[in-house]
């Protein structure tokens, strides 16, 4: 007995029941019921069945659910929905947000006066999981105790949150996470196209020295593949480092470089920032060798060939492609000297006589210099 409120436990029915004066029996619904179970797979986008509390008054059987950890109560309305009153909104039957498809932890409400106000409630949980379903992946997120608020602007066919570094950075890592080749119902864009887009607006550029949020520009720059030249110092050869658990065109090779922007203005507000705390944060340095933009870059014209241009690469990287004439070389041309050559050569090669014309000064040739013909310096580069 605790003040005025009597706890007594049932072990044969596992529920708990609290005597509240005045209004009756008020008994926890086991974990394990069909009740508990209906009520936690609504919620389940939300919080994890071992944060639920639900809990039945007997005197008028309304039916309460409470999220402790996020300070979140809800109960049976008239529409025969869970109502929350803190955030005004009940959960919505039809989850299907237009975007972000693939994203599993998520939860879609909606206002009891105006159905069609529709909000997304998302853990901000640290790390995603993704997962590949073939062409499709699905996304998981740590449930804690933060979530976000995410607006649906059906007028401007776009998510909407608060103008906070967490919020904004969250909604185009998840644009980024979810991106499909097809476009999204609701903003008519890729998701690649939606994140790269809010990345390059000025919500996204920091007013002040981004500190925690360092942690989701790393995995949205993570998303740019790694491409570096093999073997290092000859530019014949590259190797690409794809993610296994990502498709292909999720990894998007301007991510990388669209980052490293944003972390600069941030570097240049560190001067700025209080000098009692110099290490609150500071941005590590990019130590990426300079060849990695340039194959970057080559993999952004090959990509933009099948992609349709939206206007994300403006002010990156905008090449111009012109299509070159190529002088072919077992063919006749204006010059006939290097085709006749080319033909002698392979005739040699193909009749191999026992006797050619060779100049007799061969060795006074190859006496002239160390450097072999065709190349403009001495040709050091040799695979052991």
């Amino acid at each position: 007995m605790t003040g005025n409120h009597i706890w007594t436990l049932n072990i044969h029915k596992s529920v708990c029941t609290r005597l509240v004066p005045g209004k009756g029996h008020q008994s926890a619904v086991a974990p394990l019921r069909p009740l508990f179970r209906k009520v936690a797979g609504i919620l389940n986008g939300l919080a994890a069945s071992r944060q639920l509390i639900v809990t039945q008054r007997s005197w008028r059987g309304s039916l309460e659910v409470q999220i402790p950890e996020m300070q979140l109560l809800f109960f049976v309305d008239k529409n025969k929905l869970l109502y929350s009153p803190q955030l005004g909104l009940e959960v919505d039957p039809n989850q299907d947000a237009g975007t972000w498809y693939g994203l599993v932890q998520k939860l879609v409400c909606r206002r009891a006066d105006n159905p069609l106000w529709r909000t997304v409630l998302v853990p901000l949980g640290d790390s995603p999981t993704v997962k590949r379903l073939g062409c499709h992946v699905t996304v998981g997120i740590e449930r804690g105790e933060k979530y976000g608020r995410f607006t649906i602007n059906d007028t401007l066919g776009r998510i909407d949150c608060a103008a906070e570094p967490k919020l904004v950075y969250t909604k185009a890592l998840l644009h980024a996470y979810t991106s499909f080749l097809l476009p999204d119902p609701l903003t008519g864009r890729t998701g690649v196209e939606e994140s790269m887009q809010w990345l390059r607006s000025g919500a996204c550029h920091p007013w002040t020295v981004v500190g925690a949020e360092k942690s989701i520009l790393s995995l949205i720059s993570n998303l740019t593949p790694d491409r570096v030249y093999y073997p290092p110092g000859l530019k014949v050869m590259k190797t690409d480092r794809w993610k296994e658990n990502f498709t292909c065109h999720m990894q998007h090779p301007l991510y990388r470089q669209v980052i490293d922007e944003i972390l600069v203005v941030s570097r240049e507000l560190q001067t700025f920032t209080n000098a009692s705390r110099p290490d609150e944060g500071v941005i590590p340095h990019d130590h990426r060798p300079q060849e990695d933009m340039k194959l970057s870059m080559r993999a952004l014209v090959r990509r933009q060939l099948y992609e349709r241009r939206d206007g994300h690469s403006k002010g990156i990287f905008r090449p111009e492609i012109t299509d070159r004439l190529y002088k072919t070389r077992d063919r006749s041309s204006t010059v006939e000297a290097p085709y006749a050559k080319i033909m002698e050569m392979a005739h040699l090669l193909r009749t191999k006589p026992k006797s050619f014309r060779t100049p007799s000064d061969v060795a006074e040739i190859l006496a002239q210099g160390n450097v072999v013909g065709g190349f403009g310096c001495e040709y050091d580069k040799v695979l052991h």
